[in-house]
Parts: C-alpha cells; structure tokens; sequence
C-alpha cells in the first residue's frame, strides 16, 4: 500500500516568539480559538429560532514555562508586576520530526492576561517549577511552513527548581510549620474598543490585581496562626497595623542556596480553613490560611 502523501507531524515539536526573539523553551502552549458571538431571533409564525453570527472574537492563548527560560517571553509577562506592562507581537512555529518548520501562526497586538504559578508542596517531590501564562490576541495570521530548521538557545538551570524545596517567612507565625505554598496569580483587566471597519476589537490594559496566597500549616505552627485568625477575624483588628510583607523563597536540592525570592505585600489574613477530622485517616492535622496580596515582586538568582 502507498505511502501517505501528506503526513502529520506531531505536536510535541514547536517554538515561541515574542517581538521576534526566541521566547523559550516552553513545555506546553494552547493556541488561541477562532469564535463567533451567536444571535438568536425567535421567529412568530414558527416555532424554529433563526440563528446568526455577529461579532467575531479570538480566544486566549496561554504558554507554560521553567524559570531557567527567563528571556524574552519571562520579560513581556514581568512586566505586569515591574508596572511597564508591554503590548507585543509574537508566534508559534510548528515543527516535523526533522526540525523543518511545517507551520506558523502570527499573533498581532497581544496583551498578556494573566500569570499563573506551580505550587510549592513539600510532598511533592517529582514536579518542577513552572509558570503559565495567557495572553490575547488582536489578530493572528496562519502562514504555511518554509522548511527552516527550528532552532532555539535552551536554559540550563532548570534542575534545581523543584516545588518541594522552599521557606516561607511571614512575620509573627513559624517559618518551619508550612507544608505548602500558593502564590497569587496575576491578573489582568482589559478594556476593548470595537471599530466599524474592523473585523476584532483593539485591546488595552485597564489595571493588574493579585489574587488570593494559600499556606498550609503544620501543628507545630497552629497555635500561633489560631491566634491571628481570633485577633483579626473574630475580634475584629483588621486595620492597616495588620498588614504585613511576607516571602517565599524557592531553596535548591540542598537546602542552602536560594534560587529565587517571591515577595508578597500588604498582606492580610482573610481566611483560616481548620482540619477535618476522620477516624482512623492516615494524615496528619492541617490548617490552611488565605492572604489578601496587594503588590507581589519576584527576584530570580538562579535563572538563563
């Protein structure tokens, strides 16, 4: 039997671009949809509803990465914490098995839209560290492939970022009780502005807010977060004097180099979830904690 003329290509091969640098190595990236606003018109002389298709929209796009790739895809998503937030235009170049590039897909005026990060587990000793980040497009291109080799530069710090080694420091409570840490995620408010005489709608950022930090306690440190959670959410002192700086520090394989410090400010104490208990469970008793953050910085020692 023939061969087939037009093979596939796997979709395990492929490159970023970000204003027309290498963006990474990234390990995964979803390409945005193509989508269409639905309008329904009921008909009177007919039970049958007629349907069309009105504004036309993309979907989010979104890339996951290792810190060791902190080059030009790392920079456009820092600058929403760095407050330069940057509109950039970037591509996914699509590969065969040979490194022959087989397809492109341009995307035009993109904004990021959010910042997403792996969760530090201290049980978890097989998961590496990464980020995920979205963005948006205005428009996007499809351009058929030339055949280029794909080639890139790749980090060579990975390794040591794994997200069972970190220390979290919050003033007031046991830096040696938490089992485990969420960061805040990033996130982004857009405003859109439709034209007539364009087909999408032009995107501009409208303000940047940090979610929610989650922090799971040990009962070595339970006693003392008990207190806080009484002294702010039961009694009631939440002002200002409340507040406070908190880090998680991400710690190599030995536990003594520090590869990167994440700073959360204005912190408050929103949120105590106590254990629940189980009869004859095989775990250990827990109490997670919710922060409020209202500014985050991330400094990276151990990076490309």
């Amino acid at each position: 039997m023939a061969a087939a003329v037009n093979k596939g290509y796997s979709a395990g091969i492929f490159g970023f671009e970000v204003g027309g640098k290498t963006g990474s190595y990234v390990t995964s990236f979803q390409i945005p949809s193509l989508e269409a606003e639905q309008v329904d018109a009921g008909l009177s002389a007919d039970f049958m509803t007629s349907k069309m298709l009105s504004n036309m929209k993309l979907g989010e796009a979104s890339w996951t990465q290792t810190i060791s790739e902190m080059n030009a895809a790392y920079d456009w998503a820092a600058s929403l914490w760095r407050k330069s937030v940057l509109e950039q235009d970037a591509a996914i170049v699509i590969a065969n098995s040979n490194y022959e590039v087989q397809r492109r897909v341009d995307f035009y005026g993109c904004l990021v839209t959010g910042v997403e990060w792996k969760p530090f587990k201290a049980s978890d000793g097989k998961t590496q560290f990464e980020m995920t980040c979205k963005f948006k497009p205005t428009t996007m291109k499809f351009v058929p492939g030339d055949k280029s080799k794909l080639q890139g530069t790749k980090g060579d710090k990975a390794k040591a970022w794994m997200t069972a080694n970190f220390r979290v420091d919050i003033p007031g409570l046991d830096a040696t009780s938490f089992t485990s840490a969420e960061l805040p995620k990033v996130e982004v408010k857009q405003a859109e502005e439709y034209y007539g005489h364009q087909r999408y709608p032009e995107r501009i950022y409208s303000s940047v807010s940090f979610g929610d930090a989650k922090f799971e306690v040990a009962h070595r440190g339970q006693q003392v977060l008990t207190d806080l959670a009484i002294r702010i959410l039961q009694d009631g002192h939440c002002d200002e004097s409340e507040e406070r700086d908190g880090t998680v520090t991400a710690l190599d394989q030995s536990l003594k180099r520090e590869l990167g410090t994440f700073t959360l400010k204005g912190m408050g104490l929103k949120k105590l979830e106590l254990p629940k208990l189980e009869g004859n469970k095989e775990a250990n008793v827990f109490s997670t904690c919710h922060w409020y953050v209202q500014d985050f910085e991330a400094q990276f020692t151990h990076k490309a």
